[in-house]
């Protein structure tokens, strides 16, 4: 049996022990595509960095930067008002990269913040039942409320009801 902490959007690195804490000293996964990023990674222990945005298909994505590349809320929805400056990155099909790599045995933790890629992400990990491999607690940020052009209000409700028919706790 596997025991990971999957970190979605890990920024500068800095919920790495806060997760451990939580969850248990298992191996972490982060997910962060923005390279002003990757070296806070350099001395974290038992930890893969993955040098990819997460999203709905194995490839290459545009993703936005803001006027200062140390802020957060860089992201691959260009519908944010702040973003501005376009890169590529890879990006990954997380969904199918759950569904290759872990079984529903092995104990899993979601941690994702992605700007406001979490609605189709968490769309797909639904329909596909990835979700389903996660224990039952997830962390996640949603973004509509601060940005309304990415998704309506009415979508998110409907992935957070579908999300707490499979939880007992979701951390928003």
């Amino acid at each position: 049996m596997k025991k990971a902490i999957i970190d979605c959007g890990g920024w500068k690195g800095d919920s790495i022990e806060f997760l451990r804490k939580q969850f248990g000293n298992y191996t972490v996964h982060t997910f962060e595509c923005n390279p002003v990023f990757f070296s806070y990674y350099n001395n974290f222990e038992n930890h893969i960095l993955h040098k990819k945005a997460v999203w709905i298909f194995n490839g290459d994505v545009t993703f936005y930067l803001q006027d200062n590349p140390l802020w957060d809320g860089h992201s691959i929805c260009k519908e944010k008002s702040n973003v501005k400056y376009p890169i590529t990155v890879k990006c990954i099909d997380f969904s199918k990269w759950i569904l290759d790599n872990f079984t529903k045995e092995d104990e899993l933790f979601l941690k994702m913040n992605i700007e406001g890629a979490e609605y189709k992400v968490l769309d797909k990990m639904l329909k596909d039942n990835s979700i389903d491999y996660f224990n039952k607690q997830l962390i996640i940020s949603f973004h509509q409320e601060r940005y309304t052009d990415i998704t309506s209000l009415e979508n998110q409700n409907r992935i957070i009801i579908e999300l707490k028919k499979r939880y007992f706790k979701i951390g928003l």
